[in-house]
């Protein structure tokens, strides 16, 4: 279930008032497919929710209904945060009211990394694909949720996509701080890269950082000696 149709009716919208006010914010999709995404016949792809969630100015993922919170409930937060959180002493002082702060921020945090991530990744498809980034910008927009649907999922492939962008860019600094081993890995990483598999994405993050570690270890070792 999600939370389309509640949304909509606070706007006191129809599905068709809906697509044509979607419309008028660059965003073209049917009242059918609307009607179809409310009743959960048909899963929205990722462009979809960001649409959805952005015309009715809620995180993604209280339109998915796996979070309960809005950027509304922002101040209230606010305010139970010292009633939660001693900060000087670091110490929790109330368990339950510490729960729901720490939710609302990791739901509002979620939503806001995939946002950007998002548009991030348009816009660098943009600067490196200009003449047929449309094909690339559509496996990002077409991005599916998995459908458990916990709220520190990443939909497929936009998270692979961002774990590569990460690492690719942790071995050029690698690379331009003269460490020679970020290059052992520029292969696999590629072969990943049509894969998309985020537990061997990862595993192969953690192999290089482990490494980018021992290495920048050594020659910090070196410098102290001399």
């Amino acid at each position: 279930m999600n939370r389309i149709r509640e949304c909509r009716q606070n706007k006191k919208l129809t599905l068709k008032q809906l697509s044509e006010e979607l419309a008028k914010h660059d965003f073209k999709i049917s009242a059918d497919a609307l009607g179809k995404y409310e009743r959960s016949e048909r899963e929205p792809k990722l462009e979809t929710w960001v649409k959805l969630a952005d015309f009715f100015d809620v995180p993604v993922p209280y339109l998915q209904e796996i979070s309960s919170f809005t950027k509304k409930d922002q101040t209230e937060i606010d305010q139970l945060r010292p009633k939660a959180f001693d900060i000087n002493k670091r110490k929790i002082l109330n368990q339950n009211l510490a729960k729901r702060v720490s939710s609302f921020d990791a739901d509002i945090s979620f939503d806001n990394v995939l946002k950007h991530d998002y548009k991030v990744a348009n816009k660098i498809i943009d600067l490196l694909f200009p003449e047929d980034g449309e094909k690339y910008k559509k496996i990002i927009s077409n991005s599916k949720f998995k459908k458990q649907n916990k709220a520190d999922d990443f939909p497929e492939p936009l998270a692979s996509y961002m774990y590569l962008l990460e690492v690719l860019s942790e071995m050029f600094f690698s690379a331009k701080s003269n460490d020679t081993i970020s290059q052992k890995y520029v292969d696999k990483l590629f072969a990943l890269y049509d894969m998309y598999d985020r537990e061997l994405v990862n595993r192969d993050r953690q192999k290089l950082m482990n490494q980018i570690s021992k290495t920048k270890e050594n020659l910090s070792n070196k410098s102290d000696k001399k």
